[in-house]
């Protein structure tokens, strides 16, 4: 079982704390990860079905929360993190179709009992639990014959929101196109990926080229750029982008 690794305090990708303000003090403890055994695994089954075209299917994965769950407590001004992961249900189901060169894709994902913090201090752990929902509905399509364009639309609905989660809205839409296209034979690749949350200035956007110098060999040049308030997904990292090299040799 993997779990996410966030970035620490003071780090240059910290994982922003559930806190009221930048100067709260606060003390935090890492997580104690499941150990592994057979009562810990993930267990989980998918069905599909392809009927005219349309590849339809469910899925359902008995889980642990991928992030620790951040529950806290108060003492004299003092919020004291002591994080636990928990397992978790998800329910899905999936869609694609081709119609007219245009693949056609959804997904939904239903998560009945997640963890949300929460900015109310009188709460006596910080967390509130709510189901969620997100889906998407995609589009891919070659422009040309040489434009591999993807298009999605995303939608988060938390069922039973309450005003004190944090950084958190009812519903929260956002927005990705990526273009991709090769030149000169497919040596050289060209990618532009552009995330925008909808809910308020937030962006995304990773351009990238890459270059095939052997059938052994190809180099890449590419950057993370942030944008947006500093209460966005991305935009909370704005001052924090990069741009990055990458050498792939294959044996």
């Amino acid at each position: 079982v993997e779990f996410d690794k966030l970035g620490l305090p003071g780090s240059e990708f910290a994982f922003p704390l559930p806190l009221p303000n930048n100067t709260t003090p606060f003390t935090l403890l890492d997580p104690k990860e499941p150990k592994y055994g057979f009562n810990n695994s993930k267990v989980g089954a998918r069905f599909s079905y392809l009927l005219n075209g349309l590849d339809a299917g469910a899925f359902f994965l008995h889980s642990w929360t991928s992030t620790a769950v951040m529950y806290r407590t108060i003492d004299a001004g003092v919020y004291n993190f002591n994080s636990d992961y928990e397992r978790q249900n998800i329910f899905g189901m999936t869609f694609s179709k081709e119609i007219n060169d245009y693949v056609c894709k959804g997904e939904a994902v239903y998560y009945p009992d997640a963890y949300f913090s929460v900015n109310d201090p009188s709460d006596l752990d910080g967390i509130k639990q709510s189901g969620y929902v997100d889906y998407l509905f995609g589009v891919d399509h070659i422009y040309f014959d040489k434009w591999d364009v993807n298009l999605q639309l995303t939608q988060r609905w938390i069922m039973d929101f309450d005003k004190t989660f944090m950084n958190e809205e009812e519903f929260s839409n956002g927005i990705s196109i990526r273009l991709n296209r090769d030149w000169f034979s497919k040596k050289l690749t060209t990618e532009v990926l552009a995330i925008v949350n909808l809910r308020g200035p937030d962006y995304l956007y990773r351009p990238k080229i890459s270059y095939v110098l052997t059938s052994n060999l190809k180099v890449a040049v590419g950057a993370d750029i942030f944008a947006g308030d500093a209460s966005g997904l991305f935009g909370y990292f704005r001052n924090q982008s990069r741009w990055y090299t990458e050498v792939t040799y294959k044996f």
